[in-house]
């Protein structure tokens, strides 16, 4: 099944010509993660991305547009992971949206994490609590 349906797509692209101006679908995709620096220092925010694939789907440049640093180094990681439908030789422009809500934790937790495919992730954790000297923060054995 999981073969079938990036075979299906191909052949309904091969179909629909240039009279269907769809945008280039993933068939392969990671999650990221929320950069544990940035949710320790509590920067969160939105990284705007262009990517450039090559006819058989594989991310070959991106141009990052906005956000911190220490986000776009995680956008960047995780679209290199990414693989499109081959034959759609595109751009598509996405967006990731790395927010913290509460409560504030002492620990790493797993991040959110949400497709609305194919122009938007948003990454959810939780702010760390500020360190006070002489305070441990690592969870008790």
């Amino acid at each position: 099944m999981r073969a079938l349906i990036p075979r299906l797509m191909i052949l309904l692209g091969a179909l629909c010509g240039a009279q269907c101006q769809t945008l280039p679908q993933p068939v392969h995709l990671v999650s990221p993660r929320y950069p544990e620096l940035a949710r320790q220092a509590q920067i969160q925010g939105t990284v705007n991305v262009r990517l450039h694939l090559d006819s058989v789907g594989t991310v070959v440049a991106m141009e990052i547009t906005g956000g911190h640093s220490l986000l776009e180094e995680e956008v960047k990681r995780n679209l290199r992971k990414w693989k499109f439908v081959p034959g759609t030789k595109d751009d598509l422009e996405m967006s990731y949206e790395f927010r913290l809500e509460p409560p504030q934790v002492s620990y790493t937790p797993e991040a959110d994490v949400s497709f609305d495919l194919p122009s938007k992730v948003v990454i959810v954790s939780h702010p760390m609590v500020p360190i006070r000297d002489n305070v441990d923060i690592h969870k008790k054995k």
